[in-house]
């Protein structure tokens, strides 16, 4: 409290003393003064006001209302107040603060806000002694003149995105286009992805983000509509069927692939190769399965959050895709890393969460040959076409289709169901 209240602008302008204030404050909340017992002066300075001689000069440099006029529109039409009139009520009736004044104001909010906690219990604090002082309307007028600052900002930053994104749509994909006309980008939109444990670092962050920033450029996604991408960070599951030990790592020969008389090339790109077999990549697929649709069908939370975190309710966040989450182990992770492989080559695993696994199936030994419920997709295609075939064509085009056409090329990921790409 004490902070806050040292960067009141009465305080800073030396016309009211902190400690003061600060006396006032505590004696109206535990009761021992009541409000009818406060000076003007002091109330003045609780209220973080000018004098009342101040207040009129700076409503009559401001607008042609008087200040209970002025009050009176804040309360019940904010949207027809002028910059210098929202400014004059947000600022407390005080004009022309300095940037001394500002930061000393901003530094003080950062700080309380640093816990939520402690800034609900200062801001609660102050607003409950100040409506004992307030007058008629004051605290609506000046609470309505700060989320108008706050509305028109908005309202100017959409009109800047739609902007940005409409001189983009003619050239981009059609599943783009359809997106932005669902929800105009107000919501976030991906996949939930696991993270097999200790396999991510920050530079396998940095080389996966400049790759998905690429192919949403591409894909014609400007930037409102990039920045509500997300890969949503599922809590990898406590079950005995993700504690496999990986398969021994082979080394690459590359004398075996060197081309005679070319120092540094190589005859093909080396590809990592499975670190489980096939049997152990469904037990660990069908564990994740278990607890997505779990987590899919709790109660979601915010939609219109950007954290990539669980949000606080354990749903899918806002436009998450509830037909397929994806996995990321030591496997895909070398992809990324690997330096002597083609850009292209990275992908990670793509499972179907209501994929249901025949009897048959499930005591015999996977043929690679055979769907079982997930395939490999190319990094780049995320955010292209596989998005679009899991989006808007899951009924024509299944998951196992995506998973045959992926059987075409030497990684057997997945790239297009159109033989041209």
């Amino acid at each position: 409290m004490e902070m806050v209240i040292k960067s009141f602008t009465c305080v800073l302008r030396h016309t009211h003393h902190a400690d003061d204030i600060i006396n006032n404050i505590n004696a109206l909340s535990n009761g021992t003064t009541r409000a009818s017992d406060i000076s003007d002066n002091d109330r003045l300075g609780i209220l973080d006001f000018p004098d009342n001689a101040t207040q009129d000069a700076n409503v009559a440099a401001t607008t042609s209302l008087s200040r209970v006029e002025l009050i009176e529109r804040a309360a019940s039409s904010p949207s027809e107040l002028s910059v210098e009139e929202y400014c004059l009520l947000r600022d407390r009736f005080w004009l022309n603060l300095s940037e001394p004044e500002e930061k000393s104001k901003r530094a003080a909010q950062y700080t309380i806000s640093a816990s939520e906690e402690v800034y609900w219990q200062v801001t609660g604090q102050l607003k409950k002694v100040r409506a004992m002082l307030h007058d008629n309307n004051e605290e609506v007028a000046i609470l309505n003149a700060d989320n108008e600052q706050w509305r028109r900002m908005r309202v100017e930053r959409e009109k800047r995105d739609r902007l940005s994104v409409e001189s983009r749509l003619p050239t981009a994909q059609p599943w783009v286009k359809r997106l932005w006309e669902e929800d105009q980008g107000k919501r976030i939109w991906g996949y939930a992805v696991y993270y097999a444990p200790g396999t991510v670092d920050e530079e396998y962050q940095c080389r996966m983000d400049l790759r998905l920033h690429s192919t949403l450029t591409n894909a014609g996604c400007a930037s409102p509509m990039s920045g509500r991408w997300r890969l949503q960070h599922l809590d990898w599951p406590d079950s005995p069927m993700l504690n496999q030990e990986p398969l021994p790592e082979p080394v690459d020969d590359e004398s075996e692939r060197a081309v005679p008389g070319r120092p540094g090339l190589f005859r093909g790109t080396w590809q990592p190769p499975n670190i489980y077999t096939s049997s152990q990549l469904e037990d660990r697929f069908q564990a994740l399965r278990q607890h997505f649709t779990a987590t899919r069908d709790h109660a979601s939370g915010e939609q219109g959050t950007a954290s990539e975190s669980q949000t606080g309710h354990g749903g899918l966040q806002g436009g998450m895709l509830r037909n397929v989450f994806l996995v990321i182990d030591q496997q895909c992770v070398r992809h990324v890393l690997d330096t002597r492989g083609h850009p292209d080559d990275p992908w990670v695993y793509a499972v179907d969460p209501d994929y249901l696994q025949s009897a048959h199936a499930a005591t015999t030994e996977p043929s690679p040959n055979e769907y079982r419920g997930y395939l490999r997709v190319r990094v780049t295609q995320l955010c292209n076409n596989f998005f679009d075939a899991r989006k808007y064509h899951q009924d024509e085009i299944p998951m196992q289709v995506l998973w045959e056409a992926a059987q075409s090329n030497w990684h057997k990921t997945f790239v297009s169901v159109k033989k041209a790409e």
